[in-house]
């Protein structure tokens, strides 16, 4: 394995980890808040529309943690592969998913998370 090759691996990895960490992160701040967690940039959520505010927020801490789970198996992947074509390929697979259909799955999730815990 070149120089180069491992190079690519590591930059892939520190991107993966810390994307995976940024999400990991916004969990953990949902679950710690007082406050109603928001979804939608630049939205709040006021609190008098919630009826159970910490099971609101755990349960937007697990969507969070949930997705952060591809962009760790991303980095894990580019560091196993020794391989160039291969670790592009294999690592970018969850990478990939996570952008498209996890961007997907998050919305839905929000939304069900949303309808559960609205006062009615």
């Amino acid at each position: 394995m070149s120089g180069e090759d491992l190079f690519g691996m590591i930059i892939m990895a520190l991107c993966t980890f810390g994307s995976g960490i940024l999400f990991y992160g916004i969990g953990i701040w949902s679950y710690k808040r007082k406050d109603p967690m928001s979804f939608w940039a630049g939205s709040a959520v006021s609190p008098e529309t919630i009826c159970d505010i910490p099971a609101y927020n755990r349960a937007n801490a697990q969507m969070w943690k949930k997705y952060s789970v591809p962009y760790f198996i991303s980095g894990f992947l580019s560091l196993l592969t020794p391989w160039k074509a291969s670790f592009l390929s294999v690592s970018l697979i969850p990478l990939c998913l996570a952008g498209t259909v996890g961007i997907w799955w998050l919305i839905r999730t929000y939304q069900k998370i949303e309808k559960q815990y609205q006062m009615q």
